[in-house]
This record gives structure tokens, C-alpha cells and sequence, in this order.
């Protein structure tokens, strides 16, 4: 192999080197690192109170926090499964996107990403009445990953947005799955 091959294929292996990075890192926020905030609600939900999560069909599981603990409301009353409801709850505290889209932009249609008729539809509400409502996608193999990414987009907004994770698995299951076994 000549020495010009080599250098060739040395630079063509640094740059794809670069934009793995580039890609693996995230530096699609087009705000400088200290302004930047990837976060998909800029106001989190202070005490968290009620958790209603909401298939696609309209089947709904709804939970209120009382002394800390998580409690069912619907579709039955009993003890929920605190760790799954708290996972569920730091999600929509710290959700952050690694890119978006606005509705005139060179996106999949609605359809496609699922928002056409979402999932899942995901409300947090805190005791003075804000709520943050989400609204769950379809998710899709992240490139160059074995892990997934999901289409989401808030509630009272046009703008989709891509998260780092599998959120229609995090929500998957029945009232059985969210229910304490004790």
C-alpha cells in the first residue's frame, strides 16, 4: 500500500471518527452549552400529586401521591408499584430530547411517528393544578445503536420532538403490572 493510501484512509477513518461522536453526543441543540437546555418541559411539576397514563384505545390508569406512597384510583384502588410509577415520574420531571422538529420542517408525517393517534398519552399533575402532558410515539431504532428512540410531543404544542428512550416499552403493561403483589 502506498503511503498516500494510508493517509487517505487514516483522514477518512478520523472523520467518520468524528462524526460518530458528533452523533453519539448529541450536539443538536443549536443553543451554546451554557444556555443550552434539552429538556422537553422547561417547568417541572413541583410534588408531583396524579399520574394518568392513557393507551391509545382510551383505557386509562390513573394514581394520586398520599404521604409519599402511590396509590391506583383507576381502574381499581389499590397500592401501586412505587418504583415504576417513580421511574415513570423522574422521566417526565427530566425528560430531554436529542433532536426536534417543527411542523414545516422535512419531518415523517404524523403518521408515521405515531402522534397521529398517540400510543400513549402521559399526564403528570402537581397539587396547585399544572400539568405537564405527554404525548407517546412510536419508537424507532436509534442509528448505530441497538437502543431506541421515540417520537414524543407535549401537549398544547406542534413541535415533535426525539428522546433517548424506549418509552412506549417503559409504559407497556396493564393495571396487573402497575398494581402492588403484596
Amino acid at each position: 500500500m502506498k503511503p498516500r493510501t494510508l493517509l487517505v484512509l487514516l483522514f477518512l477513518l478520523l472523520v467518520c471518527l468524528g462524526l460518530v461522536g458528533v452523533f453519539r453526543f448529541g450536539v443538536f441543540c443549536s443553543k451554546p452549552a451554557e444556555l443550552r437546555s434539552c429538556a422537553i418541559f422547561t417547568k417541572p411539576i413541583d410534588n408531583p400529586a396524579t399520574l394518568i397514563i392513557r393507551d391509545r384505545s382510551g383505557a386509562e390508569l390513573a394514581f394520586h401521591r398520599r404521604a409519599g406512597t402511590w396509590l391506583m384510583d383507576r381502574p381499581a384502588l389499590a397500592r401501586a408499584r412505587q418504583d415504576r410509577l417513580e421511574r415513570i415520574v423522574g422521566m417526565m420531571q427530566s425528560l430531554e430530547f436529542s433532536r426536534s422538529f417543527q411542523p414545516g420542517d422535512d419531518t415523517p408525517s404524523d403518521a408515521a411517528t405515531g402522534l397521529a393517534k398517540p400510543i400513549w398519552t402521559v399526564v403528570l399533575a402537581g397539587p396547585t393544578g399544572k400539568t405537564n402532558m405527554l404525548h407517546v410515539g412510536a419508537a424507532t431504532p436509534k442509528l448505530g445503536s441497538s437502543e431506541s428512540e421515540t417520537f414524543v410531543r407535549p401537549a398544547g404544542t406542534k413541535k415533535t420532538f426525539i428522546v433517548r428512550q424506549d418509552l412506549p416499552a417503559m409504559l407497556l403493561g396493564g393495571a396487573e403490572d402497575y398494581r402492588e403483589n403484596k
